[in-house]
């Protein structure tokens, strides 16, 4: 089964990065880290892309309700048998 770490941030760079810090080295084969950017500028997602090549990014447009952004992006997330 492949699974999605999902983490869901609205424009805060320095908590975000402390997260995938902590998250990277933990993460086992075949977990995707999966960054939800909801309202976030295209600066910083630029920026936390090439700082962790090992994400993948989904950016929300303009700024969801905390339930609908985390249907969208449990919707998003990968999960295989």
């Amino acid at each position: 089964m492949r699974l999605s770490f999902v983490v869901m941030t609205e424009d805060r760079e320095t908590l975000l990065r402390r997260c995938l810090d902590s998250l990277g080295p933990r993460l086992p084969p075949g977990v995707e880290a999966l960054v939800v950017f909801n309202g976030s500028p295209a600066a910083m997602r630029g920026r936390v892309a090439a700082d962790y090549p090992w994400t993948r990014a989904l950016a929300l447009r303009g700024r969801c309700a905390r339930e609908p952004a985390r249907r969208i992006a449990s919707g998003a997330g990968r999960r295989t048998a």
